[in-house]
């Protein structure tokens, strides 16, 4: 996984001091919380507030989110539990059959702003294709040498419903490990808050994602149903066509890469190519301008 990558998640959804606050929630974030004093009154009222701010906003949550206080303000208790932004915190988040899961890429923030670690991850790859396998370390705390997982294989993780396994499978085994190693050896960090993959380890309905919409399919009948017939190809002209408006979805924050292209494979079979295009209009302008190098150069 690039290192580079992991560190602005982390950079983005970690609070900054300011110098002077100027509002009650700039004062909310740059505190830290107990579980006891989340339930104060004055405290709790002003996280009502925000979470009324949350479920009224348009673009700045999931849909799942909007006009859903409660949960919003589940949102915001969580955020302030791990002192981050509950915007940021939210647009991590999905429902699978039911339940809320955050993205890994939110949990290795958590991790890294818990104060359980020093510094970034260390990653160590071996092997290639079904056979790569990585193992990700942490210097702990109370310092010393880095603490290593267990390896782990490409070919034994179970769940693999984004597409970046197959344009990126390094990244999204290096955040899978992430969170494994937090699991292992400082859950506290992460108590109580699964990702989308665990969630549909646990037996859970698989997500229907289209357009940032994302719910639990309905469950199967008693009768083996024929399975489904492929996707037809997605016609080039066309995609080249449209990819100007998502390129507007997502320089707009209104989409991201991943929700469009998980909404696109429901209609059609995206060659590897057409994602990596997809995923190529998120990369900031500098990157833009490198030319036609291949997206994976870094990789």
């Amino acid at each position: 996984m690039n290192q580079p990558q992991l560190a602005a998640v982390a950079a983005a959804t970690q609070t900054r001091e300011a110098p002077a606050p100027s509002s009650d929630f700039e004062r909310l974030l740059q505190q830290t919380f107990s579980p006891r004093e989340i339930l104060e009154g004055a405290t709790l009222d002003k996280m009502y507030q925000v979470a009324d701010s949350l479920a009224n906003s348009r673009i700045s949550v999931p849909e799942h989110l909007r006009g859903n206080v409660g949960d919003c303000l589940a949102i915001v208790t969580q955020a302030m539990l791990w002192n981050m932004n509950p915007f940021a915190v939210a647009q991590k988040t999905h429902i699978v059959s039911g339940r809320l899961g955050y993205e890994a890429q939110l949990v290795n923030a958590v991790l890294q702003n818990s104060g359980a670690v020093r510094g970034l991850p260390v990653y160590e790859y071996r092997g290639e294709g079904a056979a790569l396998e990585c193992r990700v370390g942490f210097v702990p705390r109370s310092g010393g040498d880095v603490v290593f997982g267990e390896w782990l294989r490409s070919s034994d993780v179970t769940t693999k419903n984004s597409p970046l396994w197959k344009t990126n499978p390094k990244q999204q085994l290096g955040y899978l490990q992430i969170k494994n190693w937090a699991r292992a050896f400082v859950p506290g960090a992460i108590l109580g808050v699964y990702t989308v993959d665990e969630l549909e380890d646990m037996g859970g309905a698989p997500r229907v994602q289209s357009m940032g919409v994302t719910s639990a399919a309905p469950a199967p009948t008693a009768e083996a149903s024929p399975p489904p017939a492929a996707l037809p190809a997605y016609d080039q002209a066309t995609f080249d066509k449209n990819l100007p408006q998502w390129n507007q979805l997502i320089q707009s924050g209104r989409k991201s890469a991943d929700q469009i292209v998980a909404s696109l494979m429901t209609k059609a079979t995206l060659t590897d190519a057409q994602a990596q295009r997809v995923y190529d209009l998120a990369k900031p302008p500098a990157d833009a301008g490198a030319g036609d190098a291949p997206a994976d150069d870094q990789a």
